[in-house]
């Protein structure tokens, strides 16, 4: 790749979002070790990962937040999950909660 060219990848982020990790705390949820990825990493590790290798981060977004356990609520009725799959795809402050996050990074 030559420098100052971009890097863009979309990647599925290991369940280790600050919710997941309350959710374990209060014993209402286990995580699941098994995963069809041959890699997986939090969002701090793939940012590194990149970062050590000469790119540098120019801009990230998520695509679905991760609401653990309180996505079964959805299933409820469709009104209701209409609301919520519009108000997952609406959050983007929050990356450590993303289930999958979409990054630029460009080569030093």
């Amino acid at each position: 790749m030559k420098k100052k060219g971009y890097l863009v990848i979309t990647y599925p982020f290991l369940n280790t979002t600050n919710i997941i990790k309350f959710q374990v705390f209060l014993k209402i949820h286990k995580p699941n070790p098994v995963s069809e990825h041959l890699t997986e990493w939090d969002y701090e590790t793939l940012v590194k990962k990149f970062e050590s290798k000469g790119f540098k981060l120019k801009n990230e977004e998520g695509i679905v937040f991760d609401f653990g356990k309180l996505k079964y609520i959805k299933l409820i009725s469709k009104s209701i999950l209409k609301k919520f799959i519009d108000l997952e795809l609406a959050i983007r402050i929050f990356p450590k909660n993303y289930l999958f996050g979409t990054f630029v990074f460009e080569k030093k």
